[in-house]
């Protein structure tokens, strides 16, 4: 089976979706957000894990950031790379002179500022916070592509703030209108 998601060149701004045979424990089942691609490799977040060492409020001791917040939402685990800090994915209503802007309508923020807004006003409007990230060497993804480890898709921003981590999965494969299993039995190269 062959469809557009075998024709990313770059990946940045792309979902990947891990396919049904990819057994290891952080990357098994998951939906993972490309926020850069280039000579350096390849950084991303991953959009369906919880973190359960984590609270809202605990980043923000940790950062030194110290208010109430107006909201205390769910931190996720964005990956096995710098477990130690906080990465935020959010809608590009929210931009600091340190924001990586992905496209036109997403960013990625890494410092404490976005915290703070988060913590104690309404902007960003949308935002996905992660303890943690995905990083692969030069080259590495794109022989993982080719070894039909991952499918690259467009993202729909549904897909990528709903907080339904138990479906988001399956979901990224009905944007090809197919289901996981048809893919379970896939080997090959692309």
């Amino acid at each position: 089976m062959r469809t557009k998601e075998h024709h990313c060149e770059n990946f940045s701004g792309k979902l990947l979706v891990a396919m049904p045979h990819i057994k290891p424990h952080n990357f098994a089942k998951t939906l993972i957000y490309v926020y850069s691609h280039g000579e350096s490799g390849t950084e991303g977040i991953i959009l369906n894990r919880a973190s359960v060492q984590f609270r809202f409020e605990d980043l923000l001791v940790h950062a030194g950031i110290a208010v109430q917040p107006m909201r205390s939402p769910r931190l996720h685990y964005g990956g096995p790379v710098d477990t130690d800090r906080g990465f935020v994915l959010h809608s590009s209503d929210y931009l600091s002179e340190e924001s990586v802007l992905v496209g036109e309508n997403l960013a990625v923020t890494r410092t404490v500022d976005v915290l703070r807004m988060i913590a104690t006003r309404s902007i960003p409007k949308n935002y996905w916070i992660s303890v943690g990230r995905t990083h692969w060497p030069a080259r590495q993804l794109r022989k993982e592509i080719q070894e039909n480890k991952w499918l690259c898709i467009e993202p729909t921003l549904d897909l990528i703030f709903s907080e339904d981590l138990e479906t988001k999965w399956v979901r990224a494969f009905s944007i090809l209108d197919t289901i996981p299993a048809q893919f379970s039995n896939l080997c090959g190269h692309a």
